[in-house]
């Protein structure tokens, strides 16, 4: 009997390793079946500014006007809502050329086999980082570039996706990324916002203000050994920016 238990923790320590190293295609197949698929599920939460569905098994902890942390299976989500996007796809993609983060629109004229092969991720490997890139449907109808960074740290791992209008960060257990890998492309799918509203409100130098950095923030809320800005951005100096959520009444 004293045998067989070390043969079964290896078996069970073999397991897990084959599951973590299966994570990436498991996530990668879960993007291009999520962005294939389009499936339209409304929303059960409104905001000022935009409306989003939040995934059964999540709730809502803390909000601002443009941000929101959520909690799911005891980790922490938190989403920052980014009108400087929207000026920009409006003011600048629609009227230049030049791609920037934010260009949207697919023209009429591209074939349905473009279209396929933008809402096809793309997946890298850079050193602890796996890397995928692609294109989204918002509930909006518009398209949308996303990257969506998974760094490993210790067992744990930074889920970060910016989805351009939206970027969500969550700090979890490896074995945990693709539920919630899939629960924020839930969340930056069917998000719609008011443009109306927002082009009247935000101007490119009125952004620079709202944008207040919420790295510490960040930190506080998804503890890890080195800080946010390494695991994000190891060789730049800007880290990501957004209002700093307050605690909801």
């Amino acid at each position: 009997m004293k045998k067989k238990v070390p043969a079964l923790a290896c078996a069970l320590l073999l397991c897990g390793c084959v599951n973590q190293a299966e994570v990436p295609k498991r996530v990668l197949s879960q993007l291009e079946r999520q962005n294939k698929e389009q499936q339209e599920i409304g929303y059960n939460h409104t905001k000022e500014l935009y409306t989003y569905y939040l995934p059964q098994g999540m709730g809502r902890k803390e909000s601002t006007r443009l941000s929101e942390v959520f909690t799911k299976d005891g980790y922490k989500i938190v989403m920052n809502f980014d009108p400087g996007a929207i000026v920009i796809r409006k003011y600048y993609t629609e009227t230049d050329t030049t791609e920037t983060k934010s260009d949207t629109i697919t023209s009429p004229s591209e074939s349905k086999e473009i279209v396929n092969e933008k809402l096809t991720p793309k997946m890298k490997e850079e050193d602890n980082k796996i890397i995928y890139n692609g294109y989204y449907y918002s509930a909006s109808k518009h398209m949308f570039p996303y990257t969506m960074k998974l760094i490993m740290n210790d067992g744990m791992a930074l889920v970060y996706l910016d989805a351009s209008i939206v970027e969500l960060y969550a700090y979890v257990p490896i074995a945990s990324i693709p539920t919630f890998a899939k629960s924020m492309m839930t969340i930056a799918t069917s998000l719609s916002y008011d443009e109306t509203t927002i082009l009247k409100e935000f101007s490119l130098k009125s952004l620079q203000e709202t944008k207040k950095q919420n790295l510490d923030y960040l930190e506080q809320h998804m503890p890890s050994s080195g800080s946010l800005k390494e695991l994000l951005n190891p060789n730049e100096q800007n880290p990501p920016t957004g209002d700093m959520p307050q605690q909801e009444e």
